[in-house]
């Protein structure tokens, strides 16, 4: 009598996954001047950029708002809610855009898939979007990744996307028209902007706003 063996690959615990998120063409400029000037792949970039931020308590803290269900960082525990804001408000996914691949270890795809279910999104690119554009608009996070790198000089001659926005937590959580939108929020809960949080310069964009009309983003690429 023949047994019929059934052969199972046994995936590596080191291997890496590929995540493709669309990000703006503006944030590619950053990303590409950054890993300039650390010589080493945009892909690499990408990857320390997302690991920063995940592992980040004021990244952490400031999605709060965008949790349907309760996410844990280190011994602090986030609550869900329902009717937290959509990802979608923040990423804004229209406009110029396009995949940004990147590949990760097993531990972090695993963090970003646990931070992808707290926002209630069914797409792991949206988590890491997110991710990537909170990173690159706080200084810190850039500068741990790049310590001899001048921040400022991202922003020369670059496009600007919006900029990071205090959150209204009443507004984002409750939905016009919701039951709870009276609910008074303690303020423990509430949400502010790292102080690393950092806008482009508006008087940098203003100098640009000519240039760069009709142009293709990559042409800035210096």
């Amino acid at each position: 009598m023949t047994v019929e063996r059934i052969a199972t690959r046994k995936e590596r615990s080191d291997k890496k996954k590929s995540i493709a998120p669309y990000v703006p063409d503006v944030f590619r400029v950053w990303i590409h001047r950054i890993a300039r000037h650390l010589e080493i792949p945009e892909g690499e970039i990408g990857v320390l950029l997302i690991d920063a931020a995940v592992h980040n308590e004021d990244c952490i803290r400031f999605f709060s708002a965008y949790y349907k269900r309760n996410f844990s960082h280190e011994n602090s525990l986030f609550l869900g809610n329902e009717f937290a804001a959509s990802i979608d408000e923040y990423i804004q996914i229209t406009g110029n855009r396009d995949r940004f691949k990147v590949r990760v270890g097993k531990a972090l795809y695993n963090r970003i898939g646990e931070f992808q279910i707290a926002l209630g999104t069914p797409y792991l690119a949206h988590a890491t979007h997110a991710l990537i554009r909170y990173a690159l608009h706080t200084k810190c996070i850039v500068l741990q990744i790049a310590p001899t790198l001048n921040y400022d000089a991202l922003f020369n001659n670059a496009p600007f996307p919006r900029p990071h926005t205090q959150l209204n937590v009443s507004d984002l959580a409750f939905p016009k028209g919701s039951p709870t939108k009276s609910k008074k929020i303690k303020p423990e809960n509430s949400i502010a902007l790292s102080k690393d949080l950092k806008e482009p310069k508006t008087e940098i964009a203003k100098s640009v706003e000519g240039k760069l009309e009709g142009r293709s983003v990559w042409s800035i690429l210096r």
